[in-house]
């Protein structure tokens, strides 16, 4: 595997920065199935497995990111949420796809290889719609969102 070009003192934070990703962010993607069958309205169940096709994609390119600079992507799946609702679910989702897009954020900022870097640029862009996506989401599942 080729080895991507960062600063060196930078590989171990982006690597750290990326399995953070992976927690944070994607330890609900195996999940978002068994959510979007237990959601009613078609348009909003057809988001929500959206969510789950990006989330699958974007982890794929961090895990391999992590492996081209040397490290090892730790997965870390979440159980499947006990919350008796999908308010709660989504709610909880926001706040990870705002974490996501921080992380992703940084992570941009600090890889010097720029095709690398337009990855994550890529990816936190798409984090912002994750975002309004999510809050759509809990609008139409009767949710006031507050911004």
């Amino acid at each position: 595997m080729k080895s991507v070009k960062t600063a060196k003192d930078d590989s171990p934070r982006i690597i750290e920065l990326l399995n953070q990703a992976l927690k944070v962010e994607y330890g609900m993607i195996v999940h978002y199935p068994r959510i979007a069958s237990s959601i009613d309205d078609k348009e909003t169940k057809e988001m929500a497995l959206r969510l789950g096709e990006d989330s699958v994609r974007h982890a794929d390119v961090v895990a391999k990111a992590v492996q081209e600079l040397g490290g090892k992507p730790i997965w870390s799946f979440d159980s499947f949420p006990e919350f008796d609702n999908l308010v709660q679910i989504f709610r909880i989702q926001l706040d990870k796809e705002k974490r996501a897009l921080n992380l992703h954020t940084e992570v941009a900022s600090l890889v010097l290889n720029p095709v690398l870097r337009d990855k994550f640029t890529q990816i936190a862009k798409e984090e912002k719609e994750h975002i309004k996506l999510v809050e759509t989401i809990l609008s139409k599942l009767g949710e006031k969102v507050i911004r």
